[in-house]
C-alpha cells in the first residue's frame, strides 16, 4: 500500500488496493469491456462516443450557433465558446498548463471565457459604445450559455446577432494578439472592425439570397480536380482577403493533363477587395503558364465573374496572333460547379 501511495493519489491507490491480486499463472491480456468476448470493434467504439457525447446537443443553443448570420469561422468560434473550449488562462490552469490564471489585460481575477469576452474592464468598455446609452440590463448578468444564446438568437433590441458574434470573435483575437505579440487594439478599433465585419457579412448574405432565391437551396455534391485534355495545362487560382489587418493575396497551381505538378505561385497584393485578389490570381496564373511555354491553357475558376474578367484582362495583356499563332478563347458551359475558360494560342 505504501508503494501505491508513493506513486498514486490516495483515493486512486485505495481503489487499486481493493481489487484482489490474481493468483493464476496466465499472462495478462488486453480486453475491451464493451463487447461480450472482450475483443475491440469499431462499432462499439462509435456507439460509446455517441452515448457519452454531450446529452444537451439538441438544445436551442447549438442550432442557433450554426444558424447565426456570420462567417463560418465565427460560427466555429461560437461552438468552441459554448463548449468552454477556448484556451483561456483559466482553462490552461485546469489542464495544468499554467499556474497563473489571471487575465493578462487587466490582471484582475481568473481569465475565464466570460471574463475575456464580457466582464474584463477592457471588454466592458468595448461593449459600452456598441450597446448605446441604455444597454439591456441582462447583458452583464447572465452565464455564458444564456448570454450567448440570447444574443445570437436576435432577441435583443440593442445589438444584432451578427454584430454580437463578430465583436466576441474580435475580442478573442485581440486578447491573443496581446498575449502573443504584445499588441492591444483600442476600443474604437474593435468597434470599427466589428461594424465593418457586420456590414460586409450582411451584404454578402443579401447577395447570396438574391442568387439562391432567398431560400438558400443548394445542391450538395462532391467536387474534385478534373484533368485537362491531352497537351493542355490547367491553371487553378484563388484569392483571399483578411479584414484585420487589411490585406489581399492570391495563389495558384499549374498542372498538366496527367495531373503532374508544373508550377505554383503566391503573391501578396496589399490592400484591396476580393475581386481584385481573384483577378490578380487569374492574371498571374496565365502569365506564369505563358512563361513556361504553355499555349493551350484551361483556367479552372469557381467565380463566374472572375473567369470572364480574367479572360478580358488576359486578352488585353497578350496577343498570341502577334507572335505567330492563332488564338481562340471561349467560356465553356457549367461543368460540376465550375466555369472554364480555355485559351488556345496554338
Amino acid at each position: 500500500m505504501d508503494f501505491l501511495n508513493f506513486y498514486l493519489p490516495q483515493p486512486l491507490a485505495l481503489q487499486v488496493s481493493l481489487h484482489p491480486v490474481p493468483t493464476g499463472t496466465e499472462d495478462d491480456v488486453r480486453t475491451w469491456r464493451f463487447t461480450p468476448n472482450g475483443e475491440f470493434t469499431l462499432r462499439t467504439a462509435y456507439d460509446l462516443t455517441d452515448t457519452t457525447a454531450d446529452q444537451n446537443m439538441n438544445q436551442p443553443i447549438w442550432k442557433s450557433v450554426w444558424r447565426t448570420p456570420t462567417l463560418q469561422r465565427i460560427r466555429a468560434f461560437l461552438w468552441l465558446l459554448n463548449h468552454n473550449r477556448l484556451l483561456t488562462n483559466a482553462e490552461r490552469g485546469r489542464r495544468h498548463l499554467t499556474t497563473n490564471t489571471d487575465c493578462k489585460i487587466c490582471g484582475d481575477g481568473p481569465e475565464t471565457t466570460l471574463h475575456v469576452l464580457r466582464d474584463c474592464p477592457y471588454a466592458r468598455a468595448t461593449w459600452a459604445d456598441l450597446l448605446g446609452e441604455e444597454p439591456d440590463s441582462r447583458f452583464f448578468e447572465q452565464d455564458i450559455h444564456r448570454w450567448s444564446l440570447y444574443y445570437i438568437s436576435d432577441k435583443s433590441d440593442t445589438i444584432d446577432s451578427t454584430l454580437f458574434a463578430g465583436t466576441c470573435w474580435l475580442l478573442w483575437k485581440n486578447r491573443n494578439g496581446y498575449v502573443f505579440r504584445g499588441e492591444l487594439k483600442t476600443h474604437a478599433q474593435i468597434q470599427f472592425h466589428a461594424k465593418q465585419l457586420r456590414d460586409q457579412t450582411i451584404q454578402a448574405l443579401e447577395k447570396e439570397n438574391a442568387i439562391f432565391g432567398g431560400g438558400g437551396l443548394r445542391e450538395q455534391r462532391q467536387i474534385g480536380w478534373q484533368p485537362p485534355a491531352q497537351d493542355w495545362v490547367c491553371v487553378n487560382t484563388d484569392g483571399s482577403v483578411t479584414i484585420s489587418p487589411e490585406s489581399t493575396s492570391c495563389g495558384g497551381i499549374i498542372r498538366g493533363s496527367d495531373g503532374r505538378f508544373l508550377k505554383a505561385f503566391t503573391a501578396n497584393l496589399g490592400g484591396g477587395s476580393i475581386t481584385r485578389a481573384e483577378l490578380a490570381g487569374i492574371v498571374y496564373g496565365l502569365d506564369l503558364a505563358w512563361e513556361q511555354g504553355a499555349r493551350k491553357v484551361e483556367l479552372g475558376e469557381e467565380e463566374e465573374y472572375g473567369a470572364e474578367e480574367g479572360r478580358r484582362s488576359k486578352k488585353q495583356r497578350r496577343n498570341p496572333e502577334a507572335e505567330g499563332g492563332g488564338v481562340s478563347a471561349g467560356i465553356g458551359e457549367r461543368s460540376k460547379g465550375r466555369r472554364f475558360l480555355k485559351l488556345d494560342g496554338g
